[in-house]
C-alpha cells in the first residue's frame, strides 16, 4: 500500500515538530495556518500521527480537507507500537505506520525514510515542515536534509527551529530554508507551479513582468534590477519567470482561469479590491519563498548578501513595498494578454 501511494503521489510532504501538548490558542492558530498554506494541495502528508501537538494539527487538517469535495489529500502517521502515556493515535489520519519502538524515537523517522526510498521516492523531490520540536524533531531536520530533501523551518517557533538556526555546521545547507511564519510563504514554499493545457509563451510572459516593473520605477534606474531584459541577471530573469508561473495558481485560487485567446477576442478583466488584497499576499509569499530557496536571508536590502529587510509575513510588510506585490497583480491582465492569454472568472 505505501510503495504504490508513494510513487503515485503528486507531492510529498513531511510535517515534523514537537507532539506535546499546546494551548488551544497556539493549536488554533497552526491550525488555520496549515489550513490556509494546504487549501487545493493534492498529495501525501506524513507527520507524527497522535492527537497531540503538531500531530493533532495535521489530523484536524486531514479531516477538514476531506469534506472539499474532490480532495486529493491523503495522511500518515508514523508511530510507535507502545505510545507515551497520555497520548493517543490520531483517527482521523487515512492510515498508521506502526513501528517496533516504545515511545516516541529516532526509529519513526528513520522508518519513514526507508519506506520512502524503498519506494524508489527521490530524496529532492520530498519537502519537509519543521514547527518547533525537540531533540527528535532536530534529528529529523538534519536527517532530511541530509538525504537531499527540501528542508523549510518556520523560525519564531523555538525548540530545534531555533537551534538549527544558530547551528554553524547546518545554517548554509543549500536544502535548508528558515521560513517567516507565514502561510502564504508556506503555501509557496509546498505549491510546484505548472500551466495546464496552455501553450505558455514563459520567456516572453516574464520579460514583459519586469518591462511594466521598470516603467512603474523610473526613480531607481541604478538597481541592478532595472536593467534591460537582455541585460538582466539570471536569478532576477528567473524570479519574473516564477512570478509568472505562480500566478496561475494564485488566480485559480482566488477564482480565475486562463485560456489561449485570439487577440481580437480576448476581453480584459478588472480585479475587486478584495480579490488584489489577497492575491497580493499570495504574490509576496511566493517572492519570500523564491528568495529563501535562493539563500536569502532578513536583514539590510544588499544584492550582493542576498539579504532583505521584507523577508516578513505580509502583516509585517511596509504599506509601500505592498503596493508593489499589488501592483505587479493589477498588471497581470495586460501580462498575459500581451501573450494571447485571457484571464476570465471561473463559474
Amino acid at each position: 500500500y505505501f510503495e504504490n501511494l508513494f510513487q503515485e503521489a503528486a507531492s510529498i510532504i513531511i510535517v515534523a515538530g514537537s507532539c506535546g501538548n499546546s494551548d488551544d490558542k497556539q493549536q488554533k492558530h497552526l491550525q488555520q495556518m496549515f489550513k490556509d498554506a494546504f487549501e487545493g494541495f493534492k498529495g501525501v502528508v506524513i507527520s507524527g500521527g497522535t492527537t497531540a501537538g503538531i500531530g493533532g494539527v495535521i489530523g484536524w487538517l486531514s479531516d477538514a480537507m476531506r469534506a472539499v469535495p474532490g480532495s486529493d489529500f491523503v495522511t500518515i502517521g508514523y508511530l510507535p507500537g507502545s505510545l507515551p502515556l497520555h497520548e493517543e493515535q490520531d483517527q482521523r489520519y487515512d492510515k498508521h505506520r506502526i513501528t517496533a519502538g516504545t515511545e516516541f524515537s529516532a526509529l519513526e523517522p528513520l522508518q519513514m525514510w526507508i519506506d520512502l526510498l524503498a519506494s524508489g521516492v527521490d530524496p529532492a523531490k520530498v519537502k519537509l515542515i519543521g514547527v518547533d520540536g525537540g531533540n527528535i524533531t532536530a534529528c529529523e531536520y538534519r536527517l532530511a536534509a541530509a538525504l537531499g530533501a527540501t528542508v523549510g523551518i518556520l523560525t519564531d517557533r523555538g525548540g530545534a527551529s531555533s537551534d538549527l538556526l544558530k547551528d554553524e555546521t547546518w545554517n548554509n545547507s543549500q536544502n535548508l530554508c528558515f521560513l517567516p511564519f507565514d502561510p502564504m510563504t508556506l503555501r509557496a514554499f509546498i505549491t510546484i507551479p505548472e500551466f495546464k493545457k496552455i501553450d505558455l509563451d514563459l520567456e516572453r510572459a516574464a520579460e514583459v513582468v519586469h518591462d511594466k516593473y521598470r516603467e512603474d520605477n523610473q526613480n531607481n534606474l541604478t538597481h541592478p534590477s532595472m536593467l534591460s531584459w537582455p541585460e538582466l541577471a539570471e536569478p532576477l530573469r528567473e524570479s519574473n519567470r516564477q512570478q509568472v508561473l505562480f500566478a496561475g495558481s494564485i488566480l485559480r485560487r482566488t477564482g480565475y482561469g486562463l485560456r489561449k485567446m485570439p487577440q481580437a477576442k480576448l476581453k480584459m478583466v478588472a480585479f475587486e479590491d478584495d480579490e488584489i488584497e489577497k492575491m497580493a499576499a499570495m504574490e509576496h509569499g511566493r517572492w519570500n519563498a523564491e528568495r529563501i530557496k535562493g539563500g536569502w536571508k532578513p536583514g539590510t536590502r544588499d544584492l550582493d548578501k542576498k539579504t532583505s529587510p521584507y523577508l516578513v509575513p505580509w502583516s509585517q510588510l511596509p504599506e509601500k513595498i505592498k503596493e508593489y506585490d499589488r501592483k505587479a497583480v493589477r498588471d497581470w491582465p495586460q501580462v498575459f494578454e500581451n501573450i494571447g492569454i485571457e484571464i476570465y472568472k471561473l463559474s
